[in-house]
């Protein structure tokens, strides 16, 4: 099967080429954080103020919090998600197993 001769490099390999990848990486993880926080907090009453007590806050810290804010520290969102009852989970793998784009 012949290759697509009009298909460029990865996506992964653009940003590294910018110098961006690990910037970009670190963003893309911490905005998946977010989005997962905000799926368990959407629809479930009291957890917004649990929240809020944990982090000493407003409701609109709240909201910045659970928005795509990047002045968001990674360690603010922890202690959200601690405060009702969940933990962030990493994993580590190496950059040759990732699945090719």
């Amino acid at each position: 099967m012949k290759k697509n001769k009009h298909t460029g490099s990865s996506f992964d390999e653009f940003l590294k080429e910018e110098d961006i990848y690990e910037e970009v990486t670190a963003r893309a993880l911490k905005k998946t954080s977010i989005y997962e926080l905000e799926k368990i907090v959407a629809g479930t009453r009291g957890l917004k103020s649990k929240i809020r007590d944990a982090l000493n806050g407003s409701p609109s810290m709240v909201e910045r919090v659970l928005s795509d804010n990047p002045h968001v520290e990674y360690e603010t969102l922890v202690r959200a998600g601690l405060s009702v009852g969940y933990a962030p989970v990493i994993s580590w793998v190496p950059v040759d197993k990732l699945k090719k784009a």
